[in-house]
């Protein structure tokens, strides 16, 4: 019974995102883009590196590019 319960419990967590998470990332990834856009103090490879985790958040919410 034990490893039934467990088995369903690690099942459940493997759903698909959310329209909250997807409505998350559509609101706050363009305005935390051009942030990075702007900021002067960060170097080409900060920058790319947190391009890279909007592109990572995106595909993950499956939201549109």
């Amino acid at each position: 019974m034990k490893k039934v319960l467990l088995c369903a419990m690690l099942l459940s967590g493997c759903v698909g995102p959310t329209g909250a998470e997807k409505a998350t990332y559509e609101t706050i990834a363009p305005e935390h883009r051009a942030y990075v856009e702007a900021d002067e103090t960060l170097n080409a490879g900060q920058k790319q590196r947190r391009f890279d985790l909007l592109e990572s958040w995106r595909i993950a919410v499956g939201a549109e590019k």
